[in-house]
């Protein structure tokens, strides 16, 4: 329980700062090499094997850096909307609902994001997604991929007041991508974006 404190505590300080830099690339190179060392070494680490010598886990697959993907949006509240129930790690149900809807990425995404809230203690946002390497064997796992969960520390902040930073080079893979021991929640019908978003982590290689 101690390791997976300090994990969190990990994950929590390196998004903390990211949202103090202004530069989106310096950022993301901050959040690579913090994330690499941590997947790399620490025993909470989705690619931890117990067959591994200790230092030499399995670390994330990167697309480089993409501008083009570095993106934000402002957003308005969903007044009302259905209560989705989620199976997590410890066969636990976690309820979300959808809670924003961005109002400008449409022209970019041909599509715009729902973020949800999460419901009962703790609560936060969560941003999951699929794009088009999702599909079709392309180089996304299969599963989608999430950029905001605020419960695990994942929230890159605001650009400016009601403005959300969304920054696709930071989408990283659920745990269960790299390790079945873990379940992770994955919503269908919701956030799957028409077009390759090549930034971010791509699907890892080998599952354990």
């Amino acid at each position: 329980m101690l390791s997976l404190v300090n994990w969190r505590r990990e994950i929590f300080e390196i998004y903390s700062d990211i949202r103090r830099e202004s530069n989106g690339k310096t950022a993301w190179e901050k959040w690579r090499v913090k994330r690499e060392e941590l997947f790399k070494h620490h025993p909470e680490s989705p690619t931890f094997n117990i067959k591994s010598i200790p230092g030499s886990y399995a670390q994330p697959i990167l697309y480089p850096y993409n501008p083009n993907f570095c993106l934000s949006s402002q957003y308005k509240v969903l007044e009302s909307s259905e209560i989705l129930e989620l199976i997590t790690d410890d066969n636990s149900i976690t309820r979300i609902q959808p809670f924003l809807k961005t109002t400008n990425l449409f022209e970019k995404l041909n599509i715009e994001l729902t973020i949800f809230k999460i419901l009962g203690y703790g609560g936060g946002l969560f941003l999951p997604f699929f794009d088009k390497g999702c599909f079709s064997n392309g180089e996304n796992y299969e599963g989608g991929r999430y950029l905001i969960d605020t419960i695990k520390g994942a929230d890159l902040g605001e650009c400016k007041e009601n403005e959300l930073r969304l920054d696709f080079n930071f989408s990283y893979n659920p745990s269960c991508s790299y390790n079945s021991k873990w379940t992770c929640p994955i919503i269908k019908h919701y956030n799957i974006i028409p077009v390759l978003i090549d930034a971010g982590e791509k699907k890892p290689i080998e599952v354990l």
